[in-house]
């Protein structure tokens, strides 16, 4: 049912998976560059959404099975950015519906304002990347920089319990595909250029997280968005998404968001089915607003 594929973009074998058919909702897991995969999202989840739309989950550039970028030029957010455009090009979808988590969330928000044309709506998840109150860079003072630079241990099940308020989303086989990815070599490869290239990669992301986030409050970015916040996450606050919430607020009508307390960084997994739900019936309404908007115009 959730059997993996694999397509070349542009020289780069990229991994997904898909559900169902109709209007699009690509899914984007979080996580740096060779930590996180699209196995993040569950099959219950997949399996609700894809009920009345195609789902698309995939490695980004340079995680999970997806090849590492080519080039130190090309270890960036703007490249993994590009890298989505160019995926969702190549399978065929030209408009979707945009889900990102975590470090996922700003390649979704990036990517609402670099390729307008792809992204009809937006669902942000959990995500420290996408708060204006925090720069790009992990640093001391962060609640991010604790859990993943002092606490995690690279083993899988203990980093996905730091992580989580309740633990039944952790199965053996969600632990064990993300043991046998931080394995791979081009995983270790990968974590090697990234430390190397620490500097200049954080240096770049932080102009664009900038440009991005003027862009949100100067009204670039109009478009339906969801806001979605596990309260339990050690990497981000309730405060972070009502800020956010209040940076897009005058801009956008469809604006909406739900929290969900005792829930950690991944709340797709603790609660897919009211994740999925949300996300359904969003997609949904804004659609039929959409159409009754254009019937009256």
């Amino acid at each position: 049912m959730h059997d993996w594929r694999y397509v070349d973009v542009d020289g780069i074998r990229t991994r997904y998976r898909e559900h169902g058919s109709g209007d699009p909702i690509v899914l984007i897991h979080g996580g740096e560059i060779a930590a996180g995969s699209a196995d993040a999202w569950p099959p219950q989840l997949l399996e609700l959404l894809g009920a009345e739309h195609r789902v698309i989950a995939y490695d980004r550039l340079g995680s999970g099975y997806t090849d590492n970028p080519r080039s130190d030029d090309e270890f960036s957010m703007r490249a993994v950015v590009d890298h989505t455009a160019a995926f969702l090009r190549e399978i065929g979808v030209d408009s979707a519906t945009v889900v990102g988590q975590s470090r996922g969330a700003y390649v979704a928000l990036r990517l609402a304002k670099v390729h307008p044309e792809l992204v009809q709506r937006l669902v942000l998840i959990n995500s420290a990347s996408v708060s204006a109150r925090f720069p790009a860079e992990p640093v001391p003072s962060m609640r991010n920089y604790g859990v993943y630079y002092e606490q995690f241990t690279g083993d899988a099940d203990h980093d996905s319990r730091l992580m989580s308020v309740t633990v039944d989303h952790i199965t053996p086989e969600w632990a064990g595909a993300r043991q046998q990815i931080a394995e791979l070599d081009k995983t270790r490869d990968a974590k090697a250029t990234f430390a190397r290239l620490w500097e200049s990669f954080f240096r770049e992301f932080e102009i664009d997280k900038g440009e991005t986030l003027k862009w949100v409050i100067r009204g670039g970015h109009d478009k339906p968005t969801l806001l979605l916040w596990g309260i339990g996450d050690p990497t981000t606050t309730l405060d972070d998404a009502v800020e956010l919430f209040t940076l897009m607020q005058p801009h956008i009508d469809e604006l909406r968001m739900h929290v969900i307390n005792r829930s950690g960084h991944w709340p797709h997994r603790e609660y897919p089915l009211e994740i999925g739900a949300e996300i359904r019936d969003f997609v949904a309404r804004t659609t039929q607003t959409a159409h009754t908007e254009q019937e009256e115009s």
